[in-house]
């Protein structure tokens, strides 16, 4: 019981409040009217009046606390501070709808796993494929199928999970924009380094390395990317002109393939090296397989022949 509600109860105790106010009506009657019989009973009776009225006056001093429409309530919620807040039912009623209001609207935190899980399950879409992940150009989406499913499966909800997949591909794509800027700068310097001449017979050279090598123009490719990524432009281009001297395919290099690859090829010696070349049974079978040097120089002839650079 609150300290309030103990005041109150102390000060309407019907008992109390009847013997103290006997005692002052006994007195009074003693000495206005004697002690006869008839007196003592009209004293009797002041008496129980008084107390009366005591506990009457007690009951209206609770009344001016608290509402009147909380003296129809069970004694548990008669004196409950909390309700008297409101001065009426109606205002009761309202502030009843505001509370079911407010908590229809929050969202209970889940505290264990199968709580979370269920919590994911009304908040994800129908199915995986409801994700609309943006894939980047060239991208082959593998990874964004990987990520519809992990997505479901955890329970993200599609905004958040389109969202956070966007966000991915500005930073990938960020960080791929500063490593080609890299690459580039790198291989300026070394063609600085090496002079034009020099940098396109080591190119040439390494082409010629790695066909004999039996590794055609994809393979290559895959694995100067893998390289360009951990090693950076410059030091994989490097490492590839020494291995290109090493072989001894440097000395093989002939002019035509380095004019081809600097530019300074006219149409008109592009097409006499044309007609040199569809002599010779064995380049031009080579020519004909796709990533092969010999089909690389004989495109560049064309070119150069045509006044394409």
């Amino acid at each position: 019981m609150s300290e309030v509600a103990g005041a109150l109860s102390d000060g309407i105790d019907p008992g109390a409040a009847g013997a103290a106010e006997g005692g002052a009506g006994a007195g009074g009657g003693s000495q206005s009217g004697g002690g006869g019989p008839a007196a003592a009973g009209t004293q009797g009776t002041g008496t129980a009046g008084a107390g009366e009225g005591a506990s009457g006056s007690g009951g209206e001093q609770a009344s001016s606390q608290y509402p009147a429409w909380m003296n129809g309530l069970a004694d548990e919620l008669r004196n409950d501070p909390d309700l008297a807040r409101y001065g009426s039912v109606e205002d009761l009623a309202k502030g009843l709808k505001e509370t079911r209001a407010w908590a229809r609207g929050r969202v209970p935190i889940p505290q264990d796993d199968a709580g979370w899980k269920e919590f994911g399950e009304k908040l994800r879409p129908e199915s995986a494929d409801k994700y609309a992940l943006e894939v980047p150009e060239g991208d082959s989406g593998a990874m964004a199928a990987e990520y519809r499913k992990f997505a479901f499966d955890e329970g993200i909800p599609a905004r958040h999970a389109e969202a956070t997949a966007r966000f991915f591909n500005r930073v990938q794509a960020e960080q791929l924009s500063k490593i080609a800027t890299t690459n580039q700068e790198e291989l300026r310097a070394l063609d600085l380094e090496l002079g034009a001449h020099g940098y396109n017979v080591r190119l040439e050279a390494t082409r010629a390395m790695l066909s004999a090598a039996g590794i055609d123009a994809e393979s290559t490719d895959a694995m100067v990317r893998a390289l360009e990524q951990t090693h950076g432009a410059g030091k994989t281009l490097r490492a590839l002109f020494t291995l290109a001297e090493r072989t001894g395919e440097l000395e093989k290099v002939d002019s035509t393939s380095v004019a081809l690859n600097m530019g300074g090829m006219s149409p008109q010696a592009a097409q006499a090296e044309i007609n040199k070349l569809m002599n010779d049974k064995a380049f031009m079978d080579k020519a004909g397989t796709k990533g092969t040097p010999e089909a690389a120089k004989w495109k560049r002839l064309n070119e150069a022949a045509a006044g394409r650079k």
